[in-house]
C-alpha cells in the first residue's frame, strides 16, 4: 500500500511515512531525507534510523537509475547502469525472479535525463 508514492512536485517517494524521500533538482539541494521505520526497517549501526541510508537525514543525490523489470524471459540483455556493479546483477536478477531469464532496462538515469521531477515523471509513470 506504501511502498512507493509518486507526485508531479518530486520524485519518488517510498513508504507511508516518506521513509524515503527524493526531492525536486535533488542533485542541487538537500530537501532529499531518509526517516525509515513508518513502513521499511532500516538502522545503522548505532541504531538510527535517519542515517541509515546516507549517512545523514538531508542528503544531495549524485544519481538516480530507474529499470523497467521484464521476467517474460528471452535473451538476457547487456546490463547498464552506473551504480550497479557487474558482480551484483546476478543477485539483483536472482532476488526479482529467482531461476528466471530477467531483463532489466534502464528507463531514467538522472545525469543523462535531468534531476527535475518533471524529467522523472515522463520517463517513469507508466
Amino acid at each position: 500500500m506504501y511502498a512507493i508514492y509518486g507526485y508531479s512536485t518530486y520524485g519518488p517517494s517510498f513508504g507511508g511515512g516518506h521513509d524515503l524521500y527524493i526531492s525536486d533538482n535533488c542533485n542541487t539541494n538537500n530537501g532529499c531525507y531518509s526517516n525509515f521505520n513508518h513502513t521499511y526497517d532500516a538502522k545503522d549501526q548505532s541504531g538510527n534510523n535517519q542515517s541509515a541510508l546516507a549517512g545523514a537525514y538531508n542528503f544531495t543525490v549524485e544519481e538516480i537509475e530507474v529499470f523497467h523489470v521484464d521476467c517474460k524471459g528471452g535473451v538476457d540483455q547487456k546490463f547498464d547502469s552506473k551504480l550497479v556493479k557487474a558482480d551484483e546483477i546476478k543477485t539483483l536478477k536472482n532476488w526479482i525472479a529467482s531461476g528466471k531469464s530477467v531483463d532489466l532496462d534502464l528507463i531514467y538515469r538522472a545525469t543523462r535525463d535531468g534531476f527535475d521531477s518533471t524529467n522523472f515523471h515522463e520517463k517513469c509513470d507508466n
